[in-house]
C-alpha cells in the first residue's frame, strides 16, 4: 500500500508505503517513506522504518495545522517535523519534564519555547496553562511578520508546598489571529526524590524461598566451565543468594527461582530494584531471568538474559519496577534460573538487595522504622549506616553530616 505526496516541500513528490519494500539487495517490512531526490530518485529513509503496518492505507493530510503535510494510518501517525510553513511555529517540541525533593528545588527550574510569525503579517498570540504551580512569563502579545518571541514556562514557589507525587498540566499556545500553528506542551513535575526503603544486605538470611540449588551463604569461588567461576564472597560481606554455591549450573534444567516475601509499596512511585550481580549464563536457549508478582501467583518477565553473560566482577544493576509495582501493597521479586540446555556457567550470585522509591504524600524520610516519629532508634540507625547509602536522606548517595543534621532538625512526630 502506498501514497504519492509530497512530504518535504519541495515540489518532488515521495512515495509512503506500508508495505515490503525491496532495494539494494535488502528488503525492509512494515517500513515508511521514500524520498525523492529532485531527479526522480528515490531512497529509503531509515529514520522512519517502521511506520504503519504492511497491510495498512495511509492518508495524507496537515493533522497538526502547521502547513507541512503529515501521515496516518490505522495504527500510526507520522507527523512531519519541519518547521511551520504558515501561521505559528512553537519549538522546541519537546515537553517540560521537571524533578525535585519536597519543597523544592526543581531542576530544570524553567524552558524556553520560541513562537515564530511564518505569515506576511501580524499576529495576535497568547500562552496559558492551569496549574498554579507553574507561571508563564510573556504570555500574550504580538508577533510581527517573520519575527519571534520568547515564552518562558517555569516551576514557581507554589510547587514547594506539594507532596510528593507526580502532577502534569498542559500550556496552550494559541494563534488568536488564524489559529494556524496552535500548539500544547505538556508539563510534568515530580515532587519527591526515590530513596532506599526497603533494604537487603544478605548479612543475614531474609528467609527467602528456594528452589533446587538457590541457596544462601558464601560461594567457593569454584565452576566457570565457561565464562568466570563464581565469586569468592559478597559485594559485601560473605553472603549471597546463588544457584550453586559451589559450581556451575547443570543443563536440563527448568524454571528454578529464588522468590522474595511480599514486599509492600503500597504507599510508593517511581519503583525501582537496584542489586549487585554476578552472573554466568550460556547463549540461548540458557536462560536467566527476573521476574515480578503482584499476587504470588502470576508472574511477568521483567528481564532476560537473551544471550551469553559472563561477569568476572560484581556488576550495579537498576530495574524499573514502576509500571507494575508503584502502589502495589504486595510485590514479590524472582530470580530465575533455568529453563537450560547446555549448563556450564556459574549461575546467578546476588546481593545488597534494595528497593527504591519515592514515598507518596508529605515525606518524613528521617523515619527509618515507620514508626510514625523521629526518635533516638531512627539516629541509632543513621549512625550504624554511616557512609553507605542506607540512611541517606538527603538523597545524595551516602549516609553522612547532611544526613545527620536533617535527622536532627526532624526530631520528634512526623508531619
Amino acid at each position: 500500500v502506498f501514497k504519492v505526496v509530497d512530504v518535504t516541500g519541495d515540489d518532488a513528490p515521495e512515495v509512503a508505503v506500508t508495505s515490503i519494500v525491496y532495494g539494494n539487495a535488502e528488503h525492509h517490512e512494515a517500513t515508511g517513506l521514500l524520498l525523492n531526490d529532485g531527479d526522480g530518485g528515490l531512497t529509503l529513509d531509515q529514520t522512519i522504518i517502521g511506520f504503519g503496518q504492511y497491510d495498512e492505507n495511509i492518508a495524507a493530510a496537515d493533522l497538526d495545522n502547521d502547513g507541512n503535510t503529515d501521515l496516518a494510518t490505522a495504527t500510526d501517525l507520522l507527523f512531519n517535523q519541519l518547521p511551520a510553513k504558515i501561521g505559528m511555529g512553537v519549538e522546541p517540541r519537546d515537553d517540560l519534564l521537571a524533578m525535585g525533593p519536597y519543597g523544592g528545588p526543581f531542576d530544570p527550574p524553567s524552558k524556553t519555547y520560541t513562537l515564530t510569525n511564518n505569515e506576511d503579517f501580524s499576529i495576535e498570540y497568547s500562552a496559558t496553562g492551569n496549574a498554579d504551580w507553574i507561571t508563564i512569563d510573556n504570555g500574550a502579545g504580538a508577533i510581527p511578520p517573520g519575527g519571534s518571541v520568547d515564552i518562558v514556562v517555569g516551576i514557581n514557589e507554589n510547587a514547594n508546598a506539594l507532596p510528593n507525587g507526580d502532577y502534569e498540566d498542559t500550556v496552550s499556545f494559541t494563534n488568536l489571529t488564524n489559529h494556524h500553528g496552535d500548539r500544547t506542551r505538556e508539563v510534568m513535575l515530580q515532587v519527591g526524590v526515590p530513596r532506599v526503603i526497603h533494604s537487603f544486605p544478605l548479612d543475614t538470611d531474609p528467609g527467602w524461598a528456594t528452589d533446587g540449588e538457590w541457596a544462601f551463604g558464601q560461594p567457593t569461588g569454584q565452576g566457570g566451565a565457561h565464562g568466570s567461576p563464581d565469586p569468592t564472597g559478597g559485594y559485601t560481606g560473605p553472603n549471597v543468594y546463588g544457584y550453586n554455591l559451589n559450581g556451575d549450573y547443570p543443563g536440563g534444567l527448568w524454571y528454578t527461582n529464588l522468590t522474595t516475601g511480599p514486599i509492600d509499596c503500597s504507599n510508593l512511585s517511581h519503583v525501582t530494584l537496584r542489586f549487585r550481580r554476578w552472573l554466568g549464563v550460556r547463549n540461548e536457549p540458557d536462560s536467566a531471568y527476573i521476574r515480578l508478582s503482584t499476587d504470588g501467583d502470576f508472574y511477568l518477565h521483567l528481564w532476560s538474559s537473551d544471550g551469553e553473560i559472563y561477569d568476572d566482577s560484581w556488576q550495579l544493576v537498576e530495574h524499573d519496577l514502576s509500571p507494575f509495582a508503584d502502589g502495589q501493597s504486595t510485590v514479590y521479586l524472582q530470580w530465575t534460573m533455568g529453563p537450560t540446555y547446555l549448563g556450564g556457567a556459574c549461575g546467578w550470585n546476588i546481593d545488597d538487595v534494595e528497593i527504591l522509591g519515592v514515598e507518596m504524600g508529605v515525606p518524613c524520610p528521617a523515619d527509618f522504622d515507620d514508626d510514625g516519629d523521629v526518635d533516638t532508634a531512627d539516629l541509632l540507625f543513621l549512625l550504624s549506616a554511616w557512609g553507605t547509602p542506607y540512611g541517606d536522606i538527603d538523597g545524595d548517595g551516602d549516609t553522612d553530616t547532611a544526613d545527620l543534621l536533617a535527622l536532627l532538625a526532624a526530631w520528634g512526630e512526623c508531619p
